[in-house]
């Protein structure tokens, strides 16, 4: 078979074909049964068929055809109606070229192929025999000729542009068209394969001079099959399957024009070289779109003949991308979601094309392609999917996914409840750590009734934890020792390992004691502290104790000057007087213990403040002298109301200064 064309009415298309023993045929298919008819047979069409003819379909009533090695094109008109085929006229391959290009060619150019421009009718590409050069030329004046006269117009002007040369005839040749206008100085990059030799080179049309020795890049010395789709080149080696997008093939053909380099030869292609092995003499047969909207790919392996389908990561990506962009269909998340999981995708891939649309269109912001993906997706193992996969990098967009859930999920209580949606939530939120938050939450807390629901909940947050014991600390951190029993319940652990934790717990009488407890069986210090300053039982000695052990210092600090400013209504007078004396009190030994710290710890000006606000100034006076602080030394020196030891302070003063290379007099004079 030679040749097809599909020319498409109101109630079935046409499929007009011509086989290899020069007969035309003209099929009827049905696009609802999915059948193929068979119309009629012409074997005698009024015009002499030549079996090693190329052709070509231009419009479903035009084609062409061309005979290897001559020097004119033919075109033909169909009608389908009446079944007749017409030669409306032949065009020499001289007045597509022009004169003033004929004079660069050392011989009488005649054509070896033709072929389309992806995605066009109005363009062609002949390939000349002498020369190895490729030209475009533009067929939109030849058709609309035919269309009104019924003829071609031998003397009539046509577009011609010299796309590149080549370095030798090669048996295959495919074009990837990489800008959207034709007609504003587009960009192709020619692929060239010869299958004897197994050479397979690239080019483009960008090369300034058509006639230098830069005659392309050879991707590959032992290719055994290519195919061009979707912009992506695939070819076949003897072992691996490898793909490159058109953008990277174009960075490759620039570098190597702007290096200059001549013929060359087999090229390293880095990273983004998709790569897979494939099984020894396989060969691609087509790649396709399945009807699952599915780029896929059928290879044949040689010699036993199998056929095998598979699904290369860069060309799902790329549908990925492209189905992103429908927004007419409503339903492209669900089936995007699918496709993911079918294949197993990473999830992080999606988002990374959100962000790129984002990027692109302002009104698509990633929030509200997350609001829409989750409205159209219903399988709720789908989300946790996607929640799962994402890291730490992702962890804005599992911020976003948790806000938007957790939006639907309160709207739909006392309604039909998102029960779908609520484990995406929870696993959300375990991501993000909020495990706290989570057992808190009415999708454990308010089903105690309903005993199975709580259990496959605990287990599912349990999935997220490293440590089996995190999520029952985590319950205990609650202070709700019920919680934490049902959780422990629910985990499956022995109750001669948790109960008599819990009962410890329960044992204890004040509220503030018990959390101190949790909290420190938790290691949670700053936690802890705060609770034994609550604690009015507890005695000033046992806080700085706790406090100094585990290095507390700005902890309780900043927790008891928080505190003061703070009043209790509950309390009364008298008891939010001793309450204040006595964190007053805790807050200046915290703060001498904290200046005592520091000074250990060679921090003397830090630990003279310390000392200062804590009432003990002579110690605050020696750090000070010791941090060369004199103005602050001899402030508090007045102060403190002891004048006696002047002489010696400003001796010692001056001993510092002088050992910090610091002039006395100059300070001195200041202070006066």
């Amino acid at each position: 078979m030679c040749s097809v064309i599909i020319s498409s009415d109101n109630e079935t298309d046409s499929a007009c074909v011509i086989d290899t023993l020069s007969n035309f045929s003209i099929y009827h298919y049905s696009s609802e049964k999915r059948e193929l008819s068979v119309g009629s047979v012409l074997k005698s069409v009024g015009f002499s068929i030549d079996p090693t003819a190329e052709w070509l379909w231009l419009s479903p009533c035009i084609f062409l055809s061309v005979t290897p090695g001559s020097s004119s094109v033919s075109f033909y008109s169909l009608n389908s109606t009446q079944l007749t085929v017409t030669h409306v006229g032949d065009v020499n391959v001289k007045s597509f070229i022009g004169d003033a290009t004929l004079n660069n060619l050392k011989q009488v150019p005649t054509i070896r192929r033709i072929f389309h421009v992806p995605d066009t009718s109005s363009f062609l590409i002949c390939e000349l025999f002498q020369e190895s050069l490729l030209i475009l030329v533009e067929l939109s004046s030849i058709l609309e000729n035919i269309q009104k006269l019924g003829k071609v117009d031998t003397g009539m002007s046509t577009n011609v542009t010299l796309l590149c040369s080549l370095p030798q005839n090669f048996t295959s040749l495919e074009l990837i068209r990489t800008s959207d206008q034709l007609t504003n100085n587009p960009t192709f990059v020619i692929v060239a394969y010869d299958a004897p030799t197994k050479n397979l080179y690239i080019q483009w049309n960008r090369d300034s001079n058509f006639y230098s020795n830069n005659s392309g890049i050879k991707l590959s010395f032992d290719c055994t099959s290519f195919c061009i789709f979707d912009n992506h080149l695939l070819f076949t080696t003897t072992g691996s399957l490898q793909i490159l997008k058109a953008q990277r093939l174009l960075s490759i053909l620039e570098k190597n024009t702007n290096e200059n380099n001549d013929g060359v030869d087999v090229i390293s292609v880095d990273a983004e070289k998709y790569l897979r092995k494939i099984e020894k003499g396989s060969t691609i047969v087509t790649c396709c779109v399945n009807r699952m909207l599915e780029p896929s790919l059928v290879l044949q392996i040689l010699p036993r003949g199998n056929i095998e389908v598979i699904f290369p990561r860069p060309l799902l990506v790329e549908s990925f991308s492209k189905s992103l962009r429908k927004v007419e269909d409503e339903h492209r998340y669900s089936k995007i979601m699918t496709a993911i999981r079918r294949h197993r995708v990473d999830y992080r891939v999606l988002i990374d094309e959100m962000k790129l649309l984002a990027s692109e269109q302002t009104s698509f912001s990633v929030e509200i392609q997350l609001k829409l993906m989750i409205n159209q997706v219903q399988n709720s193992h789908s989300l946790v999917l996607l929640v799962t996969d994402l890291n730490e990098e992702y962890f804005e967009c599992i911020r976003m996914i948790k806000d938007i859930l957790q939006t639907i999920i309160v709207k739909s209580e006392g309604a039909e409840r998102k029960k779908n949606l609520e484990e995406a939530y929870l696993a959300s939120l375990a991501k993000l750590g909020l495990f706290e938050e989570a057992l808190n939450s009415h999708l454990i807390k308010e089903e105690t009734c309903n005993r199975q629901f709580v259990t496959e909940r605990v287990k599912f947050l349990s999935y997220y934890c490293d440590n089996p014991d995190t999520l029952f600390d985590t319950a205990i951190g609650t202070y709700d020792l019920t919680l934490a029993s049902l959780v422990a319940d629910c985990l499956g652990k022995d109750p001669k390992e948790f109960v008599p934790i819990l009962d410890g717990f329960q044992a204890v009488s004040s509220e503030d004691r018990r959390k101190f407890k949790i909290d420190e069986r938790l290691r949670r210090f700053s936690k802890a502290v705060r609770h034994l300053i609550n604690d009015d039982l507890v005695q000033v000695d046992e806080v700085l104790k706790y406090m100094d052990r585990h290095r507390l210092y700005t902890d309780v600090v900043e927790y008891i000057t928080t505190s003061l400013t703070t009043q209790d209504e509950i309390l009364e007078e008298n008891e939010r007087k001793q309450k204040k004396d006595r964190l007053e009190e805790l807050l200046k030994e915290s703060k001498s213990l904290y200046g005592k710290y520091l000074e250990e710890h060679n921090r003397v000006k830090e630990a003279s403040l310390m000392y200062r606000q804590g009432g003990h100034l002579s110690k605050a006076i020696d750090c000070a002298v010791k941090s060369g602080s004199w103005e602050s030394a001899l402030e508090m020196f007045y102060c403190s109301g002891d004048n006696k030891d002047l002489d010696v302070l400003c001796h010692r003063l001056i001993l510092q200064l002088e050992e910090l290379k610091v002039s006395p007099m100059i300070c001195f004079s200041r202070f006066h």
